[in-house]
């Protein structure tokens, strides 16, 4: 998070806010059976794509560039669908979430920070969701 601190000794301070893309991803004729994530490097387990906002960048274009990448795909569609602010939500630091909801098509590859990509199908997620990292698999249960 940050703080701005004026007069008097008088701080205030933020979560940092991280913009997230649950990335549909489209067949050759736009039907939806699978969802991109990005396999973790610290071992966490699989997460949503995403990171970051950086100061003078909209949310909707961090997500885009997260997506672009965390995975080489071009997400569009993109709308906000959720915010996810429990103060506990990420063990590094209070981090509030503003979740994406985009499609895309093609291969994901991955590339930044991620150790691998896996692409799961919406019917394994309702039968037998995978571990994710943080609370993301409490936010895709949600979605």
């Amino acid at each position: 998070g940050t703080c701005l601190c004026g007069e008097k000794e008088f701080c205030l301070c933020t979560p940092s806010l991280a913009a997230d893309v649950i990335i549909e991803l489209e067949d050759s004729v736009g039907t939806v059976r699978h969802v991109v994530f990005i396999e973790r490097k610290d071992g966490r387990g699989l997460a949503m794509v995403g990171g970051f906002v950086k100061v003078g960048e909209s949310a909707e274009a961090a997500a885009a560039r997260e997506a672009a990448e965390e995975t080489g795909l071009e997400v569009t569609q993109l709308q906000q669908w959720c915010m996810f602010s429990e103060p506990r939500r990420d063990p590094r630091r209070h981090t509030a979430a503003l979740v994406f909801v985009g499609r895309a098509r093609g291969t994901p590859r991955s590339g930044d920070d991620a150790k691998g990509i896996r692409v799961v199908s919406i019917s394994d997620l309702q039968r037998a969701p995978p571990k994710f990292a943080f609370d993301h698999g409490q936010i895709v249960a949600a979605f």
